[in-house]
């Protein structure tokens, strides 16, 4: 019995060893786990796309220590998956949602202010700096984004109106103008509002 799991053994070895690293594979199929030295962090991935250089940017939600909202986090990685860079965008945007919307190789997203939930479109390079973060404008902007869909490079916005209580759709373009909407009752009555402030 012996004789047989060390020829399995030394069969699994030889065969680990006969395959050579190659970039083309190394490109098309990585795992990466990625860690840093803040111990009380915690990250969740939002979307992933992938860069006019190769590389990947990736968008996620953060822990915040200050708010019950999630924070937004933007990490860069090369074609490799290796780390390159990373932005934890600063606290009072909150609520970043996916996917990332990319127009003329520039990346965009919502999230929403802390003070007034004022709904912002954030404009990011393919380093994953920020270049733009311009206000939603038109029907008030306000209210907690929730979807978003690249319409041929117009922003179809789902989010939540608090003051309304209504769900409204926003047709947005790059420059965070609203063309049109349309608002939808989410019912009568404080009790509808809890569960829908709940999932943000």
């Amino acid at each position: 019995m012996k004789n047989y799991i060390l020829l399995i053994f030394l069969i699994a070895l030889a065969t680990s060893c006969a395959k050579d690293s190659d970039l083309t594979t190394d490109k098309a199929n990585f795992t990466r786990v990625y860690d840093n030295d803040k111990f009380d962090a915690s990250y969740n991935p939002i979307d992933i796309k992938e860069t006019p250089d190769g590389g990947f940017l990736i968008l996620g939600g953060r822990k915040l220590t200050d708010s019950n909202f999630s924070g937004a986090y933007l990490m860069k990685v090369d074609e490799l998956g290796m780390f390159v860079s990373e932005l934890e965008v600063p606290s009072d945007k909150v609520a970043p949602i996916g996917p990332l919307l990319e127009v003329n190789s520039k990346f965009y997203f919502f999230a929403m202010t802390t003070v007034g939930l004022k709904t912002e479109l954030h404009e990011v390079d393919a380093t994953g700096a920020i270049t733009k973060t311009i206000q939603v404008v038109g029907d008030g902007g306000g209210g907690y984004p929730a979807a978003a869909y690249n319409d041929n490079g117009r922003f179809l916005l789902l989010r939540y109106d608090n003051i309304r209580k209504e769900s409204v759709v926003d047709v947005v373009n790059t420059a965070g103008v609203t063309s049109s909407f349309i608002g939808f009752s989410v019912g009568r009555g404080d009790g509808v509002e809890a569960p829908i402030i709940e999932h943000f």
